[in-house]
């Protein structure tokens, strides 16, 4: 899939919501204080709420008819919102976001300075996308024309 059809499918989602109408699970991960709260989409957006919808937007709304790199991605919260929207269960996201949580509270990080990176190279970060099986997941949106079609994908892969 083109990242157009990937930017038009963002464009539809709600702010902070899935289409269940349950906060998206990289909103609960942010509001409670993780993840990168520097530089990059923290300092572009104008509100007191980062959406993680604006980041893909505008992070991606200028990369024309490539196809998404998702693979080289380092922000985990980013990562959570689009894995949530191709379909990966919910559950699944919540243990993702649970191990970059639970190292945040293991090094005191919580609420402290960090760019998009800060877990960047570390083996939590390999465990964190191991969890989501980011590797498949991007895979089948690469190559997938429709949403449709990943959703079904990404439902078939976690019930293996």
């Amino acid at each position: 899939m083109k990242i157009c059809k990937v930017l038009d499918e963002v464009r539809r989602q709600h702010e902070h919501e899935n289409a269940n109408g349950e906060m998206y699970v990289c909103d609960i991960l942010v509001n409670a204080g993780y993840g990168q709260t520097t530089g990059g989409y923290r300092e572009r957006q104008v509100c007191d709420r980062p959406s993680q919808k604006t980041h893909f937007l505008k992070y991606y709304g200028n990369k024309g008819e490539k196809n998404p790199a998702f693979y080289y991605l380092r922000c985990p919260e980013l990562l959570l919102f689009i894995c949530e929207l191709a379909g990966v269960p919910r559950d699944t996201l919540e243990v993702a976001a649970k191990v970059i949580s639970d190292y945040e509270d293991e090094y005191e990080l919580l609420n402290t300075a960090k760019s998009g990176n800060y877990v960047w190279g570390k083996q939590v970060f390999r465990d964190f996308k191991k969890e989501l099986k980011l590797t498949s997941v991007v895979r089948i949106i690469r190559t997938e024309s429709e949403w449709i079609d990943v959703r079904s994908k990404i439902t078939k892969l976690f019930e293996d």
